[in-house]
């Protein structure tokens, strides 16, 4: 089932220098499923359809930016559990 996985991108340096804007947008970032690489995204990208699996399935996701050449640390996991899509309950049950 496919979802979209968003994420906020770094404004800042390791240093804690700003990042130019013109720099933000240029940004890719590598997302991470289960611990393997499953997707780079374009620059800018704050979002990504991703596949989680089955009902029930539970994944770990993170995301680590790219920035001239240079990889972040891997963000914090992000655990998922797709739900289950349970029906609602029949209605105007009759006898006849």
């Amino acid at each position: 089932m496919e979802r979209k996985l968003s994420w906020e991108m770094p404004t800042t340096y390791v240093d804690e220098n700003p990042i130019p804007p013109e720099k933000i947008a240029q940004i890719k970032i590598h997302v991470f499923k289960d611990g393997t690489e499953t997707y780079v995204t374009l620059p800018g990208n704050t979002e990504w359809p991703v596949e989680v699996g089955a009902p029930g399935a539970t994944s770990s996701w993170e995301a680590q930016a790219e920035l001239d050449g240079m990889l972040s640390a891997k963000s914090t996991p992000l655990a998922y559990q797709e739900p289950f899509l349970q029906p609602m309950s029949p209605g105007s049950l009759a006898i006849r």
